[in-house]
């Protein structure tokens, strides 16, 4: 018969009737039914008026009485009272063996960072007890009864949910009458006599914290529902099991809901926590975070360590983001969402997804509970540290290792550590046998009492059984100390179970891409590298630095000690080796390239796998070659790990080495550690690496600790034990070599401070053991040295160049080498880059609370000394203060200066910025930011390198193009690179050191460290910026590199553009992350930095963004919007939403680029044209520098791009469309080219004349306004006229051609033309931009509109809605090739693109024929070059109209005589006259030039002319009578 929890056959019918009866006639019934106990446990809920008499009291002495005797809560068949503070004070008998109450009892009671015991507050397991009788003695009765609750009672429910769970690990039968008593007890604690009174006034009970958590009152909190539904289901697993459960099954199922409500049971708290955290309310935000915060220290110790520090022990401000970062960065591990806890707008939240990358490996598939494998790994740990004050730890860490907690299957069920050590399917890996044999001869004593046939299954459980051993003492464990007991068992798991399982799993992978099983193995992979890298670590390339409990976090541990790390130090390269490893190695799945994947993992991952763990042997073999005979420290237990992990594979290889390391790293307390030394096991492993298929570069391939290098044979001579008095090895007792100072009679190797702020350096699992590791500085000084980052040649002698001014040649002497060799000059700049130290100066003199010396280095400079023509030093310094103040000397032709300029001015007379010239805004902001700065606080600093530094490394970069247009001797534009470098990463950078620099490379390292990118060594801006800047220093290097026949200065300007956005990248990223944060004089500063550059790309979002983060003090409740606004500045600033990043994990999502195929002002696209919409911005920026006279960048611009990319490194270019032969099929083509006297390139003749100021050029005599006018809107009217037009034409050639590849282009010149119509910045939406900034043919028509009632809507014309319209109706004939369809829309587009240059001419007759002679106003060459853009047209229809027109509005004319010297009248005839011959022969239609207007409005115009009204209503008049006109 089916066995019934504690009994079997009938007996089990007699106990179900039994429980059942007790339910019906003698159990409480909580919520109207919702649960009803099998017991009477109303004593159990009588407690909750125990709660609310303390918080009733009136007396100290009362609530005293309350608390310890008890007073309601009395034990059924006695007359005991429960007590609160019982509930507390027996928790260490009571719940010993619970995980819960582990937690807390070793975050409270250890150091996270050492595992030493902490003294810190409340580190008892009675610690509930000492926080409320605090309150009590303090009087706050209130929080006293609260903190009963969410402390006493919390741990007490789950301490009854727990007992009723069973014991799973026993065979024998679980008390099914204990079970549900325990379960009934539970729910009583939990819910207590609850009613909605009660809900409202107090937490009286954990059901009313909830409730109030979740401001319900009315409702049930999903918290309770889940704890009520959860509790009656675990009734029915203990009552009712399954008939095909067995108890243990049944045991398990208990087990998991009682997880689940344990979490629900942790929300509200966590809920309280950051409610009270918001509200600033530090009595109960104490409560609440003894209540939760030590919850998170079994999902990472770092964390909560400063979390515990921040609310216990400091009393310093607390970082609301990093508080709450630190918070959301749990919620994962302790199976709570963002949906649970409530979203926020002060804290936004984003869980994480199965996309989330796992430092920097984006997997396919949800691998999220995969990771958190190593949890156990952590959890284990903390468990095994409390042995020192727990005796029943170790049946805790069992319980986890056999059951799992924390890494959910997909059935529901917990991976385990037991699991993975004990899998069938490592026999996958083909060594595995290795191991099997060699802990079997090893380990045969261990396997004594087991038969023959079962020796090769135990030796097989070879990680089981050293951990069983160990926590059971047995045998040579005997006299472990706890310590080694800690380290032994964390370290099996931690590394040789976890290596083997990730062995087989990646066989197991090779396994399904032969089957095939595509899918499965891409799965697998996964899985392996979330095994591999665990969750702690979390998304970021480079991790949490050393926080974690995974290989990953073992490898970048060691890296430092063997030189194996990358350029910044933090991450080993064997991690980041793999992570490229692993990402390629993926995609092989796809073309079922199993051998090739099987050949990876052979000679690729497993080496680097293996040599971890040597180089952890190697470490220890190092640390424990001095101690003598029963040590107790941990490091013998973690040599032996290591060792053992790599000894069957060494003894394959050489069988003598592997005696000599077992001999060695054996453990054996008898005798000492090491007999033959750290040199007999380098030796051993040196000897046996070849034919382990191990690299010995990958262990490290310098010097270890005098040790040698494993590639290179042992030097005798590396060690020289000395005769120092103490015996040692120095003067301080180091093996070393060098003495450091610390006088002791010990072998330490250096004096290095680990994460746990013990002096030990490779304590990695935080034991206190003081165990240290050589840290030498790059500059090979030992640490303790005045390390200024100097850089001294081989004489001694700083080296400097000669340069007498900022800007004067420099001779190419000797190069300079900035960051240990990141950057290597071609000449020596190293006086620029000691503007650095200046740098760091005014940082060092602001924090120190010295002000005064900040801004004189500022004003004055002091490091960055120059130097006379021959050779000496003049005593003069450059300034950073300076480099803003001639900035108008200096940088008056470069463009980004320009449109700051521009940006700040917004284009207008505004020559002013803060009342100061708009052109020293840096310094401006500057002496500001010091005049209004709080006690050390840095912003001075940070803007000298984000203002200053940032815009004269930008000078440096365009300074190289113009030299290099001047010159054929390109050795001015070598100067200038260098220069830019010198800059930009200054001479205090170190290579993998981010604590230094203090310049621009520095500063975007830090940036990116917030925004997921500093994860390979180096940001991502970064590494372009240096290979753009070599790529810049290659091309200047060929033989006459600058002379007129070669392209160098082009690809210079190339190379200019493509860094400038490089250099934005964290700007922006700095602008967000402190506009989140609510920094308000940062967000001030980063606006200032990066929004003027928008005024170049997009003036409507500019604008926006000028008035709402310069002009005004940033609002942050206008985060969501000003964010989406730069969000939506990114791709004019040639950057990308990936370039930017998510902030700190996505509490600012990363955002999306735009669409491909996003519509262009209302039309779809077929195909990508993003990058040729940005034309626009070249005619913008044209205009911006024009404005500045900046003429030479002007005429760069044109002839060479730099915003609109036709391919990876060639740009459309303004002079291209311009000149372009593909015109000739435009039918119009031959029209204009006839006008223009057979010039084919009519508009680019007149663009370089006036660029060039030729006195050929009709504008030769033009005002800098009217010079702008004629080359813009030439630009905008003539060329992009002419362009679009061969684009439409050409759409239809193509799909009247016979060849497929041409027949298959039409839809991306159809594309095109609606983009070199439109432009970019118009948007996406019908009728364009709602501030009409755009550029084109389409905004000259919207602004046209208004003037003339053609408007179609508020923001749109007709002629642009008819004109969308056609180029929608034409994709279906494009679809088709439906070609003479098609090129019926061209002709009824061709007209139509003109209607607004056709209204400008009346404008600009009436505008300009107000001016005086000789005015230098802009308006005289717009209507010039308006009105020659469609003279063509015009003369074709009517000559002598033609003749009357261009008499009147030519430039040369107007400039010498009063303009429209004929009268606008005459104007206004002619182009009736014309009219007619125009709607025949070019299709126009003259209610598309004006509508609907009165013909009295005829005579107005005469009034108006005669200077009665103002001009606006003159221009209003004025077009109203032409409208009329053309009506007729």
């Amino acid at each position: 018969m089916k066995r019934f929890g504690g009994f079997t056959g009938v007996t089990s019918i007699v106990a179900l009737f039994i429980l059942q009866s007790q339910t019906v006639y003698g159990g409480t019934s909580f919520l109207n039914g919702r649960y009803n106990a099998t017991t009477d446990v109303s004593d159990c809920a009588n407690i909750m008026k125990d709660v609310k008499g303390i918080r009733h009291a009136e007396t100290k002495v009362e609530a005293i009485y309350i608390y310890q005797e008890g007073k309601n809560s009395i034990r059924p068949n006695s007359d005991e009272k429960r007590t609160l503070s019982s509930l507390s004070k027996n928790a260490m008998n009571e719940m010993a063996r619970e995980p819960e109450f582990n937690k807390f009892l070793h975050a409270l009671a250890f150091n996270p960072l050492t595992g030493e015991a902490s003294g810190q507050p409340y580190a008892s397991a009675a610690y509930a007890d000492l926080f409320v009788m605090e309150k009590i003695n303090n009087e706050e009765f209130a929080i006293a009864a609260e903190a009963s609750v969410v402390l006493n009672l919390w741990m007490y429910t789950i301490h009854k949910l727990r007992e009723a769970t069973g014991d799973c690990m026993s065979d024998s039968l679980n008390d099914i009458h204990a079970q549900t008593r325990a379960l009934d007890e539970a729910v009583a604690f939990y819910v207590g006599l609850t009613g909605a009174k009660d809900t409202a006034e107090g937490d009286y009970s954990l059901y009313s914290v909830a409730q109030r958590a979740a401001k319900l009152t009315l409702q049930e909190a999903s918290t309770n529902k889940m704890f009520i539904n959860s509790a009656n289901k675990i009734q029915q697993l203990i009552i009712y099991p399954s008939d095909t459960s067995d108890s243990k099954e049944t045991c398990l199922s208990v087990r998991r809901e009682v997880n689940n409500m344990v979490t629900q049971m942790t929300i509200p708290l966590l809920k309280k926590f950051i409610t009270h955290f918001s509200m600033d309310d530090p009595k109960r935000l104490k409560l609440y975070a003894l209540a939760f915060l030590p919850l998170i220290e079994g999902c990472n110790e770092v964390d909560f360590a400063e979390l515990f520090a921040d609310f216990f022990i400091t009393d310093n401000d607390k970082n609301a983001l990093e508080v709450m970062g630190k918070l959301q960065d749990a919620y994962e591990c302790l199976g709570i969402s963002c949906d649970d806890v409530g979203m926020s707008d002060t804290y936004p939240c984003v869980d994480k997804n199965q996309k989330t990358q796992i430092v920097g490996y984006e997997p396919s598939y949800d691998v999220r509970e995969s990771l958190k494998i190593d949890l156990d790994t952590l959890q284990i740990k903390l468990y095994l540290e409390n042995k020192a004050i727990n005796d029943d730890a170790y049946e805790v860490v069992k319980d986890l290792y056999m059951f799992g907690r924390n890494s959910k299957r997909g059935d529901g069920t917990y991976e385990k550590i037991h699991h993975l050590a004990t899998s069938k399917h490592r026999a996958r890996y083909p060594y595995f046998e290795n191991y099997t044999v060699y802990f079997r001869n090893t380990f045969k004593e261990w396997f004594t009492e087991y038969a023959e046939d079962q020796l090769d299954e135990k030796a097989e459980h070879y990680a089981e059984a050293i951990i069983m051993r160990a926590l059971n003492k047995e045998e040579e464990f005997e006299n472990a100390s706890n310590r080694q007991v800690t380290r032994m068992v964390h370290k099996t798991v931690q590394f040789m179970i976890m290596h083997m399982y990730i062995l087989e799993k990646l066989y197991s992978a090779v396994e399904y891409c032969q089957q095939p099983d595509i899918e499965l193995g891409v799965q697998t992979w996964d899985e392996i590298w979330a095994f591999y890298v665990g969750s702690i670590e979390g998304s970021v390339i480079s991790g949490k630095h050393l926080q974690g409990q995974s290989m990953y976090t073992l490898s970048n541990k060691r890296c430092e000690r063997f030189s194996a790390c990358d350029g910044k130090g933090i991450n080993s390269k064997i991690n980041d080796q793999l992570l490229t490893i692993f990402k390629s190695t993926r995609d092989q799945f796809a073309n079922n390239a199993c051998d090739i994947i099987e050949t990876t993992i052979q000679n690729e991952i497993e080496p680097r796998l293996l040599a971890t763990s040597i180089q952890g042997a190697l470490t220890y073999a190092i640390k424990n070659e001095n101690l003598g005979t029963l040590e107790t420290t941990g490091d013998i237990s973690a040599g032996y790990l290591y060792g053992m992990s790599t000894l069957p594979l060494v003894e394959k290889a050489n069988a003598n080495s592997a005696s000599v390391i077992e001999k060695n790293l054996n453990f054996w307390l008898p005798d000492s550690p090491d007999p033959d030394g750290a040199k007999a096991v380098f030796d051993a492993y040196r000897n046996a690496l070849n034919l382990m298929n191990v690299d010995c570069e990958l262990i490290g391939s310098e010097s270890i600790d005098g040790f040698g290098d494993l590639c290179r044979s042992y030097d005798t001579d590396a060690i020289n034990p000395g005769n120092d008095a103490d015996g040692d090895t120095d003067a301080d007792g180091d093996i070393d070599g060098v003495t450091d100072g610390d006088a002791d009679s010990n072998t330490d190797i250096d004096t290095d401070t680990d994460v746990d702020g013990a002096t030990d350096g490779d304590d990695e699992d935080h034991d206190g053991d003081t165990d240290g590791d050589a840290n030498v500085d790059t500059d090979g000084v030992t640490d303790g040295d005045v390390d200024d980052g100097e850089n001294v040649d081989a004489d001694g002698v700083t080296d400097f160049d000669t340069d007498g001014d900022e800007d004067s040649e420099i001779g190419e002497g000797d190069s300079t080498v900035l960051a240990d060799g990141l950057f290597v000059t071609s000449t020596n700049v190293l006086d620029r880059a000691m503007i650095a130290r200046d740098v760091k100066e005014m940082f060092d003199a602001i924090r120190a609370g010295d002000t005064e010396a900040a801004k004189d280095v500022y004003r004055n400079g002091k490091y960055s000394e120059m130097v006379s023509e021959d050779g000496t030093l003049t005593g003069n310094f450059r300034s950073l203060k300076k480099l803003s103040l001639n900035a108008l000397t200096k940088m008056q032709g470069d463009p980004a200066f320009n449109i700051f300029r521009y940006g700040l001015s917004e284009g207008k007379s505004i020559d002013a910025f803060m009342e100061r010239p708009i052109e020293q805004y840096a310094d401006t902001f500057i002496e500001k930011a010091f005049g209004e700065m709080e006690e050390k606080d840095t912003l001075p600093a940070e803007a000298v390198v984000v203002l200053n530094i940032w815009m004269y490394t930008v000078h440096k970069l365009y300074n190289a193009v113009q030299q290099c247009k001047d010159s054929e001797d390109s050795t001015n534009s070598i100067i200038s690179i260098d220069e830019a470098a010198a800059f930009y990463i200054g001479s205090l950078q170190k290579t993998g050191n981010p604590d230094s620099g203090y310049m621009l490379y520095n500063f975007a390292e830090d940036t990116g460290e917030h925004f997921g990118q500093d994860g390979t060594g180096q940001v991502w801006a970064n590494t372009k910026i240096l290979k753009l800047l070599n790529k810049a220093k290659s091309e200047l290097s060929y033989s006459k590199a600058c002379s007129n026949k070669s392209d160098t200065a082009s690809e210079l300007l190339y190379i200019y553009d493509e860094i400038l956005p490089q250099m934005t990248i964290p700007l922006m990223q700095n602008l967000v992350r402190y506009m989140y944060v609510d920094d308000k004089k940062r967000v001030a500063l980063y606006a200032l930095a990066v929004v003027p550059m928008i005024a170049g790309c997009d003036t409507g979002t500019f604008s926006y963004l000028k008035e709402a983060l310069i002009e005004n003090e940033y609002n942050r409740n206008s985060f969501e919007y000003i964010l989406r606004a730069l969000q939506n500045s990114y791709s004019c600033l040639k950057i990308t939403c990936g370039d930017i990043g998510p902030y700190i994990q996505s509490l600012v999502p990363e955002c999306s680029d735009q669409e491909i195929l996003e519509p262009i002002a209302g039309y779809t696209p077929i195909t990508d044209v993003r990058e040729e919409l940005k034309i626009d911005i070249d005619i913008l920026q044209m205009r911006i520098l024009m404005t500045y006279n900046a003429t030479d960048a002007a005429k760069d611009l044109y002839m060479y791009g730099g915003n609109s990319k036709k391919h990876e490194d060639e740009f459309w270019t303004l002079q291209r469309l311009a000149t372009s032969n593909k015109r000739e099929e435009v039918p119009q083509y031959e029209l204009y080219r006839s006008y223009f006297d057979d010039d084919e390139n009519y508009a680019d003749t007149t663009i370089m004349d006036v660029l060039d100021w030729k006195e050929s050029s009709r504008f030769n005599k033009a005002s800098l306004e009217q010079r702008t006018e004629a080359v813009v809107k030439t630009l905008q009217y003539q060329v992009m006229y002419m362009y679009t037009l061969r684009e439409l034409y050409d759409a239809v050639h193509d799909c009247e051609s016979t060849e497929p590849n041409r027949h298959a282009g039409m839809a991306e010149g159809w594309d095109r033309a609606v983009a070199f119509f439109v432009g970019s910045m118009e948007g996406k939406d019908a009728g364009g931009s709602l501030v009409n900034d755009g550029q084109l043919l389409y905004a000259l028509a919207k602004e046209r509109c208004y003037q003339f009632n053609t408007c179609n809507g508020p923001v749109d014309a007709y002629a642009n809605t008819k004109i969308i319209d056609l180029m929608t109706a034409a994709k279906i004939d494009i679809e088709k090739s439906q070609c003479s369809m098609l090129g019926s829309k061209v002709e009824a587009i061709k007209p139509l693109l003109s209607i607004g240059m056709i209204q400008s001419v009346f404008l600009y007759a009436k505008k300009n024929s107000l001016l005086p002679t000789g005015s230098k106003d802009g308006d005289l060459a717009s209507g010039d070059v308006l009105y020659t853009s469609i003279a063509p047209i015009i003369h074709e229809a009517n000559r002598n109209a033609a003749d009357i027109i261009k008499r009147n509005m030519d430039f040369q004319v107007n400039l010498k005589n009063s303009p429209i010297p004929d009268g606008p009248d005459e104007i206004f005839q002619a182009m009736t006259d014309t009219m007619s011959a125009m709607s025949v022969k070019q299709g126009l239609d003259c209610k598309d030039i004006g509508r609907g207007v009165s013909c009295a409005t005829v005579s107005l115009l005469h009034s108006a002319a005669s200077g009665m009204m103002h001009v606006s209503t003159i221009v209003l008049i004025s077009l109203l009578g032409v409208v009329t006109l053309l009506a007729c």
